[in-house]
């Protein structure tokens, strides 16, 4: 029998639901990383899961070690001998990389490559500015100015790009001349990687997901390690992210994602709210379930009770705004009532 500690009934459900497509709606304070790393410890224990078959998606590379101690804490002291290293636990990117590096001779990168940080990367762009330069209709879209302003405009435009999956001959093809001309950029700029062996960061996740949508033995490789797949804050992932989710789950679907709806912070990084409001409509009617952690153990209760009044009067006729369009229906409940009153 799963010892569940002192998980609430909404924990206990997210920890228990091990297969399958889940959305685990965690609002501030809701304890989701706990969530987090006792459903990987309920796959390990309860299901059979083998550690190397688990595929954890964080934002950062803080809350990717977090969630790897924590794990191995509870792990011994449950008691339970696994060897976690080779758990798929990481960023997006981190994540994306590790598999680029053992498939990397399906790849265009050769031994040796070098992965480019922002410097590096708008350092490049301004050694063969030149070429930039001489794409006809450029000046439309590059800033004046010297090399290195519009070297980081480049930058800007081929990162953004990449991001969301847009293919430079689809660009080449639009009617717009200032839209053909990025697109030229973009081809330029590729060019440019390969002819030096180098990766940027922006690519790292297009260059994974074209070697699993390329390769089909990489990818039933993939497929056949890995059987669930957690991402953590799923309200701040992209529109590639998705897409790789989704491509590694392959026909099991035992995709669980956590997030809050109400605290999608990072549009101006690529992150759209859309992928985790409309994570259930991906599956058939009824498939995904969903599941709401709403009980707060971080804030006074006054702060919570706020934040719901908030969220309420925010909503109707006097603001022309609906939230139920935006976010999923809740309400925070504070562990405990503050004894003092604070508003």
């Amino acid at each position: 029998m799963f010892d569940f500690g002192n998980a609430n009934e909404g924990q206990r459900a997210a920890i228990s639901a091990a297969d399958g497509p889940v959305l685990i709606t965690a609002g501030p304070g809701t304890g989701k990383t706990y969530t987090l790393v006792q459903r990987t410890i309920y796959l390990i224990e309860e299901c059979g899961v083998k550690p190397e078959s688990i595929f954890i998606a964080t934002f950062t590379e803080k809350a990717a070690k977090e969630l790897i101690t924590r794990i191995t804490n509870e792990l011994s002291r449950r008691d339970i001998t696994v060897n976690i290293n080779e758990m798929y636990v990481g960023t997006f990117h981190s994540l994306c990389l590790r598999i680029l590096k053992e498939h990397l001779e399906y790849t265009r990168l050769r031994k040796n490559y070098r992965l480019l940080d922002a410097f590096d990367q708008q350092y490049m762009v301004f050694q063969n500015i030149y070429r930039f330069r001489n794409i006809p209709e450029v000046d439309i879209i590059l800033p004046n100015g010297g090399a290195w302003k519009q070297s980081e405009t480049i930058c800007s435009y081929v990162n953004n790009l990449s991001e969301e999956m847009v293919s430079p001959d689809d660009l080449i093809g639009d009617a717009d001349t200032s839209i053909v001309a990025m697109g030229r950029i973009l081809k330029e700029y590729r060019e440019i990687l390969n002819e030096g062996n180098l990766m940027d960061f922006s690519s790292i996740q297009i260059e994974a997901y074209q070697l699993l949508n390329d390769h089909p033995e990489v990818l039933n490789e993939m497929h056949s390690q890995i059987t669930h797949i957690m991402v953590d804050e799923y309200q701040d992932t992209n529109f590639i992210q998705e897409q790789l989710v989704f491509l590694l789950a392959g026909e099991r679907n035992n995709i669980c994602v956590v997030g809050d709806d109400d605290q999608g912070l990072y549009r101006f990084r690529g992150a759209t709210i859309r992928n985790i409001l409309e994570f259930p409509q991906k599956f058939p009617s009824g498939e995904c379930r969903i599941i709401p952690l709403v009980i707060n153990y971080r804030s006074n209760s006054d702060i919570v009770d706020f934040y719901n009044e908030w969220m309420a009067t925010t909503s109707g006729e006097k603001f022309k705004f609906e939230w139920e369009n935006f976010r999923y229906d809740k309400r925070i409940i504070p562990h405990e009532k503050s004894s003092i009153s604070s508003p």
